[in-house]
């Protein structure tokens, strides 16, 4: 650790007199056939030049790393431009991990319009998280948006969140949503044995494919993600937000 740390100052020291957006390279051509070769199969995106010479910026499936020419030594963390005050690895990671709505399969998901619902977001959410069960009050707080609900419990956490969102599911088509809304505020399950045919299995396999290793996990209108539980003016504008950019599109 102490290794690694020096390493991420010094290159954090570099990046203070440097700037300068990434960009292909043969430099960087060479580095990912070297990372093709040494780590096959590895789900090796975009390779560029990073500001601090010699170090390359490698999207590694949904995460970002930096590496140096010859594909031993990895860096895991953020990049700072000290002069110019800026984290430039956060908004690239953010890039990485938005989210065409109209990708997701709605198909598998059930939704909620609280208001006039003229908002739009997709939601993955685990009936026994307790913050999902805080960002609900604060979805009934901010108002005006529709919610596509993918119920996506964590076994691992919450042994009985996979048995509870069957059974919302199989509430039928017209109720789901009350139930899921019973259950999230008074803990009420609905009244069968979760047996039906259901969207659950495909919505965990689907969070893991996203990268989604947490509940609640929001998409926005515009691509947007936003993990965790969200106070009520912290949601509101980040709706706000989303919904605008796509509008503007």
């Amino acid at each position: 650790m102490g290794k690694r740390f020096g390493l991420r100052a010094s290159i954090t020291l570099v990046a203070s007199l440097l700037g300068g957006a990434a960009a292909a390279s043969p430099a960087a051509d060479q580095v990912r056939a070297t990372l093709e070769a040494k780590y096959p199969g590895s789900p090796l995106g975009t390779v560029t030049e990073s500001p601090v010479p010699g170090i390359f910026e490698v999207v590694w499936g949904k995460n970002l790393v930096y590496v140096e020419q010859t594909g031993r030594y990895f860096l895991f963390g953020n990049l700072y431009d000290m002069v110019g005050r800026a984290d430039l690895t956060s908004p690239r990671r953010a890039e990485l991990m938005k989210v065409a709505m109209d990708t997701l399969p709605m198909q598998d998901a059930f939704a909620r319009v609280i208001g006039n619902g003229e908002r739009k977001v997709a939601l993955f959410t685990d009936p026994d998280c307790p913050y999902c069960q805080r960002l609900e009050q604060a979805f009934a707080q901010v108002g005006n948006v529709t919610i596509y609900t993918f119920l996506f419990p964590l076994d691992s956490l919450h042994p009985n969140a996979n048995l509870v969102a069957r059974k919302i599911w199989c509430a039928g088509e017209s109720q789901r949503g009350a139930a899921y809304d019973a259950y999230m505020a008074r803990g009420a399950q609905p009244d069968n044995a979760g047996q039906c045919d259901n969207p659950v299995a495909r919505n965990v396999e689907l969070g893991r494919k996203l990268n989604i290793q947490g509940t609640p996990y929001l998409i926005g209108m515009d691509g947007s993600t936003k993990p965790g539980a969200l106070a009520p003016a912290d949601l509101d504008a980040w709706l706000n937000a989303s919904n605008r950019v796509k509008a503007a599109q």
